[in-house]
């Protein structure tokens, strides 16, 4: 090894070292290209589909036609123009209040019983009056209801304290209602105390 020293001076001492650099030259891109692609799946999880949030609202006087996206989606109130909007889907059983473009309420809901030919009617509407503690009555039924807000003669929002399945159940089909829009007491308290007496309603069946 002295030898070599002697012989080939500093150049003894440059080999091994241009050696080490060029296997780390070497090395350095492979480990950045490994950097990039954990940086790049973790991107890609984030920026999955954005999952939007559940809620009501939307208004109009001439409502445009609505497409509801889903309830789970806040997009039911994007495209209305009225000052205060009531949205009811009746395939979602679910029901969404807007101030303009925005949403301020939503809730699931349970509309008419499809089955016995009492099915909710779908169209544009708009609330005829608000009421309180009164019985509605019909061909077989007097229910006493604590809030009344109808929209459609004899057709309207209340609250149904005798209902037994979940409100946005499937099974409004055969245990629906004679074609009102049930919803939760705490719910049509607060549509009673919102609406006005010229809000829009409109009911889809999408």
């Amino acid at each position: 090894m002295r030898e070599f020293v002697v012989r080939y001076g500093w150049r003894a001492y440059a080999l091994p070292l241009l050696t080490a650099l060029t296997i780390l030259a070497l090395l350095q891109p492979a480990a950045r290209h490994g950097q990039d692609n954990g940086h790049l799946a973790v991107a890609s999880s984030v920026a999955g589909p954005a999952r939007a949030p559940i809620g009501p609202h939307a208004t109009a006087a001439a409502p445009p036609t609505l497409v509801v996206q889903g309830a789970a989606d806040a997009t039911a109130c994007l495209r209305n123009t009225a000052a205060t909007f009531v949205l009811v889907s009746i395939s979602q059983q679910h029901v969404w209040m807007c101030e303009g473009h925005k949403q301020v309420y939503t809730s699931p809901a349970t509309t008419g019983e499809v089955g016995n030919g009492n099915a909710t009617p779908t169209g544009s509407w708009v609330v005829q009056s608000r009421e309180t503690n009164r019985y509605l009555t019909g061909p077989g039924y007097r229910d006493y209801v604590h809030y009344w807000i109808p929209f459609d003669g004899d057709i309207g929002f209340h609250d149904a304290t005798w209902q037994t399945m979940p409100f946005g159940s499937q099974h409004y089909r055969t245990e629906g209602s004679h074609g009102c829009v049930h919803l939760p007491l705490g719910v049509v308290r607060w549509l009673y105390g919102w609406a006005q007496s010229n809000s829009t309603v409109v009911t889809v069946a999408a």
